[in-house]
């Protein structure tokens, strides 16, 4: 008698190779981001008083609400193939190379509610922040020097 296999025990046991995913720069990481953001069919939440969090509360992913910034870009399968490990403020703002001010500039409600459209020009004018700090920061070491 001829024994049946079952065909997902064949599937398991074949070993597929993951392909190699190509890294993003800090700009498209940026502008996906931003796109998340215009994108979400919700109310984006916004954190308080993040620029006052503690190191405790910023490594905690637990605090973030999955409907603010921060949570929609962990949710997201790009970012998590990237390598964005989890949502806590800390991991974001390893992942996309931004401080605690720049996480504060768009993702906090102390300035009152904003909207999908606002929070993603924030997002994306970091990485021009980001551009205009290092441009100064040239000079200021080329001037330093003299």
């Amino acid at each position: 008698m001829t024994e049946r296999i079952d065909p997902t025990q064949l599937v398991s046991a074949i070993p597929v190779e993951k392909p190699k995913v190509e890294p993003m720069t800090r700009s498209e990481k940026l502008r996906h981001w931003a796109q998340l953001c215009r994108q979400a069919k919700h109310v984006i939440e916004l954190e308080h008083s993040l620029e006052f969090w503690p190191i405790g509360r910023l490594q905690d992913p637990n605090i973030i609400s999955h409907n603010s910034p921060l949570g929609i870009a962990a949710a997201d399968p790009v970012f998590r193939e990237q390598g964005l490990a989890n949502k806590s403020a800390t991991a974001i703002m390893g992942f996309f190379d931004i401080s605690q001010s720049e996480l504060h500039a768009f993702s906090c409600n102390c300035g009152g509610m904003i909207g999908r459209e606002e929070i993603a020009a924030r997002i994306e004018g970091l990485d021009y922040l980001s551009l205009g700090q290092k441009i100064r920061r040239a000079f200021a070491r080329r001037f330093a020097s003299r």
